[in-house]
């Protein structure tokens, strides 16, 4: 279950950015799921056809793993999860229905960015609502790691 570069980039691009934009996620998430190595962030990115796992530090990506998006349960959570120990947890899901799988094992702990979470960047958009989290989370990274203005391209594989 291990990841590839590619779809997925900009939640491992926002790790780097997210202690300052997000200091209340310093709370302990640590769930039972073996021992290793405890990182700062588990950064959660469920797109339409895999679901992206990064386990980071402040400095950087430790660890990736993925696992196809219309078989998460909380089970396979938990396996994929195995042997990652972290103090916070964060996801970005285009797919509401798999938040579930991941909130029953991480519990409400579990930050999902939506358009009210405080990122340190403005939203003016007619329905904030309607921005989905992928597209947030490549703003914050654009903003945060290069400066704003910008322009962010992102094909993702949504059904037009």
């Amino acid at each position: 279950m291990r990841g590839e570069l590619g779809e997925g980039w900009a939640l491992w691009m926002w790790s780097e950015v997210s202690q300052p934009l997000f200091p209340a996620l310093i709370v302990a998430v640590t769930p039972a799921i073996g021992c290793g190595m405890i990182a700062d962030y588990l950064l959660i990115d469920v797109g339409n056809g895999r679901t992206k796992l990064g386990l980071a530090t402040r400095d950087g990506l430790l660890d990736r793993r993925d696992c196809a998006t219309r078989e998460l349960t909380p089970a396979i959570v938990e396996e994929v999860l195995t042997g990652w120990k972290f103090r916070s947890a964060v996801l970005c899901s285009v797919v509401p229905a798999a938040v579930a799988a991941f909130r029953a094992v991480l519990g409400e702990s579990l930050l999902e960015l939506q358009h009210e979470t405080k990122m340190g960047i403005g939203i003016r958009y007619p329905n904030p609502k309607s921005i989905g989290p992928d597209r947030l989370a490549n703003a914050v990274a654009l903003a945060h790691l290069h400066g704003a203005p910008g322009i962010v391209i992102d094909f993702g594989t949504a059904d037009l």
